[in-house]
């Protein structure tokens, strides 16, 4: 009968052991369902959040090629034009740089008339001092001969 009185203590005890594994399994659950519930939520935020991001940042990048292949566009005609006008800008250069040279050589056809002009006129004020000496002389020579010619009462 000692037997049978430890019996009913043993299964006492296995039921307190089972109590204590089901009550240390629930107070798990319950420490389970506090941390994962609102870890396996703000996952899902978290991921839910992410594919907006990505969402977002692909449509930026297609605006974004978009809008370069734009400005590319309208870079190469802007520099197109540009070209045009230095083109233009050069040629307009050209012309002047050519201008600059005839006006260059007509002033030196210009510089060279002036001296000749300067030499004739050197030339000529020579003459001229040459003439006023010969008619200084012949002034001279022809008061002479009127000393010499007697004066007749008319």
């Amino acid at each position: 009968m000692e037997n049978a009185n430890n019996r009913p203590r043993k299964q006492i005890q296995s039921q307190n052991a089972r109590r204590n594994l089901y009550a240390k399994q629930l107070y798990a659950v319950e420490v389970l369902r506090a941390v994962a519930f609102p870890s396996i939520t703000a996952f899902v935020i978290w991921a839910a959040y992410s594919f907006y991001l990505i969402q977002s940042l692909t449509t930026d990048i297609h605006q974004m090629q978009k809008t370069m292949v734009n400005m590319h566009t309208k870079v190469q005609v802007n520099l197109d034009v540009l070209t045009k006008q230095i083109e233009t800008s050069k040629n307009n250069m050209t012309e002047m740089v050519q201008a600059a040279d005839t006006i260059n050589h007509h002033v030196h056809n210009i510089h060279n008339n002036l001296h000749s002009m300067a030499s004739t006129a050197q030339q000529m004020d020579a003459s001229t001092q040459n003439m006023t000496l010969s008619v200084y002389n012949m002034q001279q020579g022809i008061g002479n001969i009127n000393k010499h010619i007697p004066i007749f009462p008319p």
